[in-house]
């Protein structure tokens, strides 16, 4: 549920005593608009509109204290943080078991797939197109699920359960790539593309996937190439936020935010992504590659799938990059611009938050490791 465009609507006139004994001088500037029936998106875009950034982490904390007291009748406010509560206690559960039944049957539970965080992501009308022409599949231990080479292959793949791995061909023997979780989506560019498989996926336990073919019909109304290369790049960036320490926890309509939130970004290894001291032009997420963080000449961190580049000169920095960033390898980006960047924090505290306490801790490790 989304609380970030509506006012709160306070119970008493007067504020208790203890609230404002537990804020800071910040979150009593933030209540004082909050009173007046500023929105958090209006406060946060007034904000930016008069050359400040709000403090995320503080105006969270702020309208945490604000539910936990009950001092509004917001049922959405109350809502989204029980939901939160909810998702942190059911974490631990929810990584040992995958999010769908192993028992569903794609022609009877439609609408519990639909829910896959692709499919989700995709016009309705398409998803239920590719799922009646989908069934689930029981691979063993060290069974090939697809193989390298394979040009007639057209399927496309869903982990529900298990672990696979991506092996790729080395100089003598086949090499280990990456190791897929439950919920990952493989063999998008053979089912897109139409092109051969690039990797033999072999499963490394017991794993149930579901298989999605490709017909012809299908691809003559919906894939002309553009369309196809569109549907691959946001099947990469949903792949890079669900592999993310950052953003695989965090409510769906951020996650669908963020997927649809940026431009794909291709840049060549050891080309520069930013320098040090540039002005920033928004925030970047890797969704496929790696990038090393070197300050003044000194790499001081690895940068993966996944993970953020940028944001701390939005959060730290007043503006600036606080590092230089060159690509270890071809990498993939996805590019939110700084007004975007702004837009979309406005519409999802919850993920401000987090990003700020990310970019805090961040900036925090690289001072330490400059000595």
């Amino acid at each position: 549920m989304q609380i970030e465009h509506e006012p709160l609507e306070f119970i008493l006139s007067q504020r208790p005593t203890q609230l404002k004994a537990a804020l800071s001088e910040l979150q009593i500037q933030y209540l004082a608009q909050l009173e007046s029936k500023s929105t958090i998106q209006e406060l946060i875009l007034n904000g930016l509109k008069n050359g400040w950034l709000v403090n995320f982490v503080h105006l969270y904390d702020l309208i945490q204290k604000i539910v936990y007291m009950r001092l509004i009748s917001n049922k959405n406010f109350y809502d989204h943080f029980t939901e939160i509560q909810s998702t942190n206690q059911n974490l631990q559960k929810q990584q040992m078991t995958s999010n769908l039944k192993s028992t569903i049957d794609p022609k009877k539970d439609l609408k519990e797939l639909i829910k896959l965080p692709f499919l989700r992501s995709l016009d309705s009308e398409v998803a239920m197109t590719l799922l009646k022409e989908s069934d689930i599949l029981d691979f063993p231990a060290d069974a090939l699920i697809c193989e390298k080479g394979d040009p007639f292959s057209r399927y496309l793949f869903i982990l529900l359960s298990g672990e696979a791995a991506i092996y790729g061909q080395g100089t003598q023997t086949k090499k280990f790539i990456s190791l897929l979780k439950p919920n990952t989506v493989f063999g998008e560019m053979g089912f897109f593309l139409g092109v051969p498989r690039t990797a033999d996926i072999v499963a490394v336990k017991q794993s149930k996937v579901l298989r999605i073919t490709g017909n012809s019909a299908f691809m003559d109304k919906y894939l002309n190439s553009d369309k196809a290369q569109h549907l691959v790049h946001r099947f990469w960036i949903q792949q890079a936020l669900l592999n993310s320490e950052i953003f695989k926890n965090i409510p769906t309509d951020s996650i669908d935010e963020l997927t649809f939130g940026g431009d794909i970004v291709k840049i060549s290894m050891n080309q520069i992504l930013c320098s040090e001291n540039d002005v920033t032009n928004g925030a970047y997420i890797v969704v496929q590659g790696q990038f090393s963080v070197q300050i003044k000449n000194k790499i001081v961190a690895k940068i993966s799938q996944g993970q953020m580049i940028g944001e701390m000169s939005l959060f730290q920095n007043q503006g600036k990059r606080t590092a230089t960033i060159i690509a270890d390898k071809d990498s993939v980006l996805m590019h939110i611009s700084l007004q975007k960047f702004y837009q979309l924090l406005a519409k999802n505290l919850f993920l401000a938050k987090t990003l700020q306490e990310l970019s805090q801790k961040r900036f925090e490790l690289n001072k330490k490791t400059l000595g």
